[in-house]
């Protein structure tokens, strides 16, 4: 539990105050980041200002009846809850513990320009720059750059910082078209940048805190001050609370040791048919946090955090799975990493006091609406695309007990009721009907509004295809354009986004109005008027938000926009997407599983309500999990040996993934009421 109580000092500002397990903390830094554009992302071209507390060298704060004065040798700096600058009592003294360290660079730095042929592209050159301490994990913040993972920066086409494994060195990524070509040129800009006033900054995780000790007149006014007055703010952990948010929660009785941990835990789901699941250990190596579960078998799992490869700083997920090499069985986390410092000693827990709530186990079930459509050019569904719960296992289906292949053809099934169910437990059934299309309209007016798999534009080309092929008219509308075709489609766009945010990643959110999703609005700004339906593809970026990322709550955002769009008109016909999987490998897993649970919440929240022109499309299902997606034959370096086809993306489908998903739309069109 966290109390905030303000005290207005004779200044005019706050200071939040603090108690700490080791003295008092009576000041917590802070850091702000200021974008010259909330368009664009922070580079060279687009600096932003960082600010902490006691920007101009000081501090004042005061009690109810004095004020001090303390003496900074720089701001106090704040990454999250774990890592912030403090000034607080440690060994009888008073001083500023700092966890942020701060690299202004002044264009004197031994740059070195990296040759690796697998780290070039076209559109950039690379530097690095050898660091003096160690840098313990990614993550951080910079005035002129992007920070980003060092395998991030690896084939990045803009600028960027990433930390090297080991901590000992730094890569900065700058675009050639700013012509610092040369560690040279780069070094000169630098200098510009600090002779300007604007110099450029880095702001990274130190290795251990640094305390810097107050003037004995600073650290002596503190000791007898009287701070019984002072505003505070508790961080004691409250032996109430859970230890894991969202549904899957642990007890509040872990042992001390693992009560950090617990807290930067906020999801934990077991695959599989083992139970009796306890974390075990928390371990490291060099570069890995290595985090160990047993099941009731004595089984162990394993997975590892890669210090260089995740962001400890900032709140978001990271995913992780547990596994062994001998079981099907996977333990799936997800970790808010800037929760909690990893142990340096390894900490052993117990099934007693570390294990695991029947909630985490996920049941076996099948991901499917009661009625699904024979598309021709889309025949089979893939029965690893709609089982969850069966970990590593790929979910072979049966029909009336028979098995089948990897995937079922509907087109051979056309006007039948059929028993599915999941050979690896034969008890899951699931009876779903199978037609044919119904015709689809003459002519139609659509829009598509979604993510990057709208905003790509093979989407809105191939539907167009379809209504070609079968001589039919489509007219879309959408200020996006792709060939002759138009839509809505934003990158990186969520539900969450279209609701409520002004701008993202370049977008700006033109169906906003006074700060809500307003279709009718929008309809009118862009002069648009007939409309037959709306197929909306969102929901995957929203699983990837920190908050609003909850199956109801993403749900809750489509029905805002279903709302509004049939407020505008209640007889356009609504068709909903549910999310396309991954590129399906052990990586993609945890992902999978997510997107599936929302596929479950939308069948059960969208289907059988064609009477109010909403329907469901189950695009998870159509698409080959592996075939439709992006294969290359890598190019052999220090970093491909082998010639075995890779995956170059496994969230947005090939060519072919695309087709599948506008032939599956324009079947479900027919589906429609006004026709």
């Amino acid at each position: 539990m966290k109390r905030y109580i303000a005290l207005l000092f004779g200044l005019l500002w706050c200071i939040p105050v603090s108690v700490s397990a080791f003295g008092a903390t009576i000041v917590e830094g802070n850091t702000v980041v200021t974008e010259s554009s909330n368009i664009y992302n922070i580079n060279p071209y687009n600096p932003a200002s960082i600010t902490g507390v006691g920007e101009k060298g000081d501090l004042w704060f005061g009690t109810a009846s004095q004020q001090y004065h303390l003496s900074l040798s720089h701001p106090l700096y704040r990454f999250n809850e774990v890592y912030a600058d403090t000034v607080t009592k440690q060994d009888g003294q008073w001083g500023v513990l700092r966890w942020v360290g701060v690299r202004t660079f002044t264009g004197q730095e031994d740059w070195q320009q990296v040759y690796t042929t697998s780290w070039q592209n076209g559109n950039t050159t690379l530097y690095r720059l050898d660091w003096e301490e160690t840098i313990p994990c990614a993550g951080g913040y910079a005035t002129h750059f992007d920070v980003v993972t060092h395998e991030e920066q690896k084939t990045r086409p803009y600028d960027g910082i990433s930390i090297c494994p080991g901590g000992d060195a730094i890569y900065l990524r700058v675009m050639r078209v700013k012509n610092m070509n040369t560690p040279q040129a780069l070094n000169e800009w630098l200098a510009g940048r600090l002779a300007a006033g604007v110099p450029v900054q880095f702001f990274y995780r130190l290795a251990e805190p640094v305390f810097e000790p107050f003037s004995p007149e600073e650290s002596e006014a503190l000791e007898q001050a009287d701070f019984s007055h002072v505003a505070v703010f508790d961080q004691a952990y409250d032996e109430g609370s859970s230890l894991l948010a969202g549904d899957n929660t642990v007890t509040a009785s872990w042992p001390p040791d693992w009560q950090g941990f617990a807290q930067a835990v906020t999801e934990v789901r077991v695959e599989g048919t083992s139970r009796g699941w306890y974390f075990s250990a928390l371990k490291q190596d060099q570069r890995e946090w290595i985090i160990e579960a047993k099941n009731e078998d004595g089984d162990v799992f394993t997975g590892s955090i890669d210090r260089y490869e995740n962001d400890f700083i900032s709140s978001r997920h990271t995913s992780l799975l547990l596994t062994n090499p001998n079981s099907d069985d996977v333990l799936m986390l997800k970790l808010d990493l800037s929760r909690f410092v990893f142990p340096e000693e390894t900490v052993i827990g117990s099934k007693e006091e570390t294990g695991l709530p029947q909630e985490a186990y996920a049941p076996v079930s099948l991901v499917l609406p009661d009625h699904l459509l024979a598309v021709s050019q889309a025949p089979k569904i893939y029965g690893a695309n709609v089982v969850t719960g069966l970990g590593l296992q790929t979910g072979t289906l049966t029909v009336d007990g028979q098995e089948q292949e990897s995937a079922l053809d509907l087109t051979k099934s056309r006007d039948q009721e059929l028993t599915l169910g999941v050979a690896e437990m034969a008890k899951e059934k699931k009876t779903v009907r199978v037609t044919a299309p119904n015709e689809v309209p003459e002519e139609m007016t659509v829009m598509l509004l979604g993510d990057s798999l709208v905003g790509e534009g093979y989407y809105s080309q191939y539907l167009a295809d379809c209504f070609s092929r079968e001589g039919k008219i489509v007219h879309f509308l959408g200020v996006g354009t792709a060939g002759d075709t138009h839509h809505e489609g934003r990158g990186g766009w969520s539900a969450h986004d279209y609701c409520y945010e002004e701008s993202k990643y370049g977008y700006t959110n033109i169906f906003l109005q006074d700060g809500r999703f307003n279709f009718s609005a929008y309809m009118k700004r862009q002069g648009y008027t007939d409309l037959d339906a709306v197929v909306i593809q969102l929901g995957i970026n929203d699983l990837n938000l920190m908050q609003d990322n909850t199956p109801p709550e993403i749900i809750k955002n489509l029905n805002t926009i279903v709302r509004q769009i049939h407020r505008y008109d209640p007889e356009i016909e609504i068709y909903l997407n549910t999310p396309l999987l991954p590129f399906g490998e052990e990586e993609t897993l945890s992902a999978r599983a997510d997107r599936l649970t929302l596929a479950q919440a939308m069948i059960e929240t969208y289907s059988d309500r064609q009477q109010e022109h909403i329907h469901l499309i189950p695009i998870h299902a159509y698409v080959d999990p592996y075939l439709d997606y992006k294969l290359e034959e890598p190019a052999l370096d220090a970093d491909h040996l082998n010639q075995q086809l890779v995956v170059t993306d496994e969230t947005h489908p090939a060519q072919s993934g695309y087709q599948k998903i506008a032939e599956v739309t324009y079947a479900y069109l027919g589906e429609g009421e006004n026709k």
